[in-house]
C-alpha cells in the first residue's frame, strides 16, 4: 500500500489527521491537555485529530462508568470547541482496554455521545461482544498496536482493522501490520499514539476537509479502506 507524499497532497481540500491521541485528565498517562495537544498538532502540520482517550476500568472511573462517560464527553466538547477556534478538527473516538478473552487495546471510530451514554461499560465486554455492539452502531473496531509485546491480537473475524502505530516500539512492525491486513482483508489505519510532545513521528491519514464528525469519518474510512491515504 502506498503512502501519501505530505509535500504533494491537495492542502486546499484535504487535511492530515492523527487517528490516535490522548489528553489528560481522561488519559491519566498523558502529559498534555487537549488544548496543548491541539496546539502541538497544529505546529506539526495536522489539520485534525481523533481524541481516543483511554477506557481502562476502575482506575479510570473509580466512582462510576456513567460519570466517566460524562467526563469523556465534556473533555471532547472542550477540545472540539477549542479546535474550532483554531481551525482544527477534533473527532470523538476511544481506546478501550478489554480483558476477555485476554488483554487487548481497541480503537473505536464513529462513536457518538449517544453511543457512549447508551452502551454498557465497554471495558467489561469481550472482543466478540464489543465488535457486535460496534457493528450494530456502524462503529469501526481497530486493533491498536497489534503486535506490541504482551498484547492480544484477537479474533481477526471480529475486527475491522489494524493500526500502524508510530511509537518507537511499534513503528518498525508496520510490515507485519500490512501483511496481516492483506491476508485477512482488514483496514489499515495509522496514528501516533500521542501522549506527550515528540517531534519524531507524524503518522496519520489524509481526509477531505468537509468531514466534520466522527460518524462521517468512519464512513469515509470504511468506504475508501484508506488506500493511498496513509501517512507514516
Amino acid at each position: 500500500m502506498e503512502k501519501v507524499d505530505c509535500n504533494r497532497f491537495d492542502k486546499e481540500h484535504m487535511i492530515k489527521i492523527d487517528l490516535h491521541t490522548h489528553a489528560k485528565p481522561i488519559s491519566k498517562c498523558s502529559k498534555l491537555t487537549a488544548q496543548e495537544l491541539i496546539d502541538l498538532k497544529i505546529k506539526q502540520g495536522y489539520g485534525g485529530m481523533v481524541l481516543t482517550d483511554h477506557c481502562l476500568g476502575a482506575y479510570y472511573f473509580p466512582v462510576s462508568y456513567v460519570n466517566y462517560v460524562e467526563e469523556v464527553i465534556e473533555e471532547y466538547i472542550k477540545a472540539r470547541d477549542y479546535g474550532i477556534c483554531k481551525g482544527f478538527k477534533v473527532y470523538l473516538g476511544l481506546e478501550v482496554n478489554i480483558q476477555k478473552p485476554s488483554y487487548g487495546d481497541w480503537l473505536l471510530y464513529g462513536i457518538t455521545e449517544d453511543f457512549l451514554r447508551k452502551s454498557p461499560p465497554l471495558n467489561e465486554l469481550s472482543q466478540q461482544e464489543l465488535y457486535k455492539l460496534c457493528v450494530a452502531n456502524n462503529v469501526l473496531l481497530v486493533s491498536a498496536h497489534p503486535f506490541r509485546s504482551g498484547m492480544f491480537l484477537g479474533d481477526t473475524s471480529c475486527m475491522d482493522g489494524v493500526e500502524i502505530n508510530c511509537t518507537p516500539c511499534d513503528y518498525y512492525k508496520k510490515d507485519q501490520v500490512f501483511d496481516l491486513a492483506k491476508e485477512k482483508g482488514l483496514l489499515v489505519t495509522c496514528g501516533t499514539d500521542c501522549h506527550f510532545e515528540d517531534d519524531r513521528f507524524y503518522g496519520g491519514i489524509i481526509i477531505p476537509k468537509q468531514i466534520n464528525d466522527s460518524v462521517d469519518l468512519a464512513k469515509f474510512m470504511k468506504k475508501t479502506k484508506l488506500k493511498n491515504l496513509l501517512v507514516y
